[in-house]
């Protein structure tokens, strides 16, 4: 299991799918990957009260501040992801609703809200081990379930509690690394920031376990670009949309968590997204945006 900051963790992961990774075409989306068989995990230190960023390329956290914030309203309405987020969010609404959000999973789907429940246990029986709250159904998800467009793949995760620190496990079941890991690390590191600040402890530890890391061919060049620091003209988009960019990575590009407790997110999640975007203005962010595209 690799440690370190998220910079160095991220950096090491591209690496080694870039250089040892195997290739296969992926049958759903008839598009060749590069993937770590048998699965990658990382734990990343949460203690000095900063949100993880891989600091690559420019990102967006209050992006994953909505998306934490969504998930803890608990609903399947898209209204708000998608007004926040809606190149990516607006792709998988079906009639009217996200089928299997991940928050009305936590908090209704299974007759109970479990990150209530979950909470209620980190502050009156910290030595529970059985605090797994499931993004994934069973009964529909997978194996021949229903396919909706959006399958969860953060299916669940696990906290617990030593003396004063808040840890959390996640199981992420398919990782798209370049697109989709750095937006679900920061969205569980706020997660964790929320439980935390719920229960009156501090977020300590993030542990991710990646079941299949991939990269999509159409994100190797960008890939490449990030490891190597080098831009080859046509190998992404026009080279004149880099000429002021940097491929270098930005080591100081983590904003403060901003320890909201759950209550005070559900009442202002605009507030609350406000808020980390103000953060992160305070952080050197990495300019460079090769807009990658999800790969559905």
């Amino acid at each position: 299991m690799k440690q370190g900051s998220m910079h160095e963790v991220y950096r090491n992961l591209l690496s080694e799918i870039m250089n040892r990774g195997v290739t296969e075409e992926n049958a759903r989306t008839k598009t060749k990957i590069k993937m770590i068989q048998g699965g990658y995990s990382f734990k990343l230190d949460l203690t000095n009260g900063r949100l993880p960023t891989a600091g690559n390329r420019r990102y967006y956290p209050h992006i994953a501040a909505a998306e934490t914030a969504w998930q803890f309203m608990g609903t399947k309405d898209p209204t708000f992801i998608v007004g926040k987020a809606p190149k990516l969010w607006s792709k998988f609404v079906e009639n009217g609703e996200l089928k299997t959000a991940y928050g009305f999973r936590w908090r209704e789907a299974f007759g109970r809200d479990q990150i209530a429940l979950a909470c209620n246990e980190l502050m009156n029986n910290p030595t529970n081990r059985q605090l797994f709250i499931s993004a994934w159904d069973p009964s529909s998800d997978g194996l021949g379930g229903e396919q909706p467009k959006n399958i969860p793949c953060p299916i669940g995760f696990t906290v617990s509690r030593f003396r004063d620190d808040l840890h959390m496990s996640v199981f992420i079941r398919s990782s798209d690394v370049f697109v989709g890991l750095p937006y679900d690390v920061m969205c569980y590191a706020l997660t964790a920031d929320a439980i935390a600040a719920t229960v009156g402890i501090r977020p300590a530890s993030l542990h991710v376990t990646l079941a299949h890391p991939h990269l999509y061919e159409p994100h190797w060049n960008a890939t490449k670009a990030c490891l190597t620091g080098n831009w080859s003209a046509g190998e992404w988009r026009e080279a004149k949309e880099f000429e002021k960019a940097s491929t270098t990575w930005a080591s100081d590009a983590s904003p403060s968590l901003p320890g909201w407790n759950i209550a005070m997110i559900e009442e202002q999640p605009d507030a609350y997204v406000d808020v980390v975007k103000q953060l992160t203005r305070r952080t050197r962010q990495n300019f460079w945006e090769p807009m990658p595209e999800l790969i559905e």
